[in-house]
């Protein structure tokens, strides 16, 4: 019953979206996930991939089943409504998330929120959680910093490879 009850006040601190479920795979949309083609002249045929993850290019990708997005009630105005539209990509050490919302109103949608120009918000793995072997054998996980040029956004407490 416990547990039970433990998962009942966890399942409270989600909800279910309507209309965002997303199909995942291996392989891109050209057309979905046109960021990929994004380069300086904007012609380019050729996907431009992140550059950390380059030696391994295997990424998965995803588009959200609505072709046209979802439109929802906002949890931030309620009585209004959300139109949402996300593409995501991610590879080994990238994470790219091309999430934009319009608010849907009555003479259309005004845009609130995203990238106009469709180039989504674009992270790169900065640390890295592995299992070590304490002397007495146990188990410990260890976090280490993978891009020294970015710790600083670990904030204070993490700024070197070295902080405990």
């Amino acid at each position: 019953q416990q547990q039970q009850q433990q998962q009942t006040t966890e399942h409270k601190m989600f909800q279910k979206l309507q209309g965002c479920d997303v199909a995942w795979s291996t392989s891109h949309s050209t057309t979905r996930h046109s960021y990929l083609y994004h380069t300086s002249n904007y012609n380019s045929t050729t996907p431009s991939l992140p550059s950390s993850s380059v030696k391994d290019n295997t990424a998965y990708h995803a588009v959200m089943k609505a072709v046209n997005g979802t439109i929802l009630e906002s949890q931030m105005m309620p009585g209004s409504y959300v139109h949402i539209q996300d593409e995501i990509s991610f590879w080994e050490n990238d994470f790219w998330l091309n999430d934009r919302g319009y608010v849907v109103g009555k003479y259309g949608e005004e845009f609130v929120y995203g990238n106009r120009e469709g180039v989504p918000y674009k992270m790169t793995r900065v640390a890295l959680f592995e299992m070590e072997e304490e002397e007495e054998e146990e188990e410990c996980w260890k976090r280490r910093v993978v891009r020294e040029d970015l710790a600083w956004t670990l904030g204070d407490a993490f700024f070197s490879s070295n902080a405990e």
